[in-house]
């Protein structure tokens, strides 16, 4: 039968504990027997409680690291795609975490550029909206029909 400890503790500390057992081996601490099987009861349940704990944590960090290895394959994918390199191309760890370090200075520096012509856009918009109603009052001062002013302004948004 595989003692509980062989899984908590590393072999020299069953070193340790021998030698503890060798030193309190001159008799039982109590003379009460019933008490001794009580405290012994006692501790054994701690020692299987704290023992799940150590279990469940170690199951959590297995599960953590899993998941860790699962985003970093992805991130390594998404690398290789964004490079144009084929799938089953090797890199370091270090390597891909660099070239994704790259790849997203890259876009935040596309998005920057993006912003910067939304506002263009944006204004020559503006611009050209004020220009046409311009045009528009000009031409109802001036007395054109209502027929000539909307082909106008289907030929400048042609345009």
């Amino acid at each position: 039968k595989m003692d509980p400890a062989d899984s908590l503790f590393p072999r020299n500390m069953k070193k340790v504990d021998s030698a503890e057992e060798e030193m309190n081996s001159d008799g039982p601490r109590h003379e009460n027997k019933e008490f001794s099987k009580s405290v012994d009861r006692d501790q054994s349940k701690c020692a299987g409680k704290n023992l799940q704990k150590v279990r469940h944590h170690n199951q959590l960090e297995r599960l953590r690291r899993s998941r860790m290895r699962v985003l970093f394959d992805e991130l390594q994918q998404h690398v290789l795609r964004e490079r144009g390199l084929p799938k089953d191309h090797v890199m370091s760890k270090v390597k891909v975490l660099v070239e994704a370090k790259k790849v997203v200075l890259h876009l935040n520096k596309c998005a920057l550029e993006g912003d910067d012509l939304v506002k263009e856009y944006e204004r020559k918009h503006k611009s050209l909206t004020n220009r046409l109603s311009e045009l528009k009052a000009n031409l109802m001062q001036n007395n054109v029909s209502a027929e000539t002013i909307c082909l106008v302004t289907k030929q400048a948004l042609e345009e």
